[in-house]
């Protein structure tokens, strides 16, 4: 099951039983909600985002896993439509590095 997170880079997770709390974690689904993206013209990477997220929404454009890889603590973004919707969205040049304030995004639970 996904929950969608909004502003928010913790989920808190709480199982009830009868009213009564019974279990609380909490998980860290991105490292920042301020992410560098760098442009790599076939490519983007997007930084330090950790590892516990599913889908990630920069702009109007959804990134899943199946769009890139991931390298260590880092995901490259090769899905050539979505490459070309983001550069579009965030006004990224070639070989550029931006910064930019993730707004929804949903943990694998």
């Amino acid at each position: 099951m996904f929950k969608l997170i909004e502003s928010d880079r913790k989920e808190i997770v709480r199982v009830w039983n009868n009213d009564k709390l019974i279990w609380l974690k909490e998980k860290e689904l991105i490292r920042s909600e301020r992410l560098e993206l760098f442009n790599e013209v076939q490519s983007i990477t997007i930084f330090n985002v950790g590892y516990d997220w599913d889908i990630l929404e920069i702009g109007d454009v959804e990134i899943y896993k199946s769009d890139g890889r991931r390298i260590s603590r880092d995901f490259n973004v090769t899905d050539s439509k979505k490459v070309g919707a983001i550069k579009s969205i965030v006004g990224l040049s070639p070989y550029q590095i931006i910064y930019y304030n993730v707004r929804k995004f949903r943990g694998v639970s």
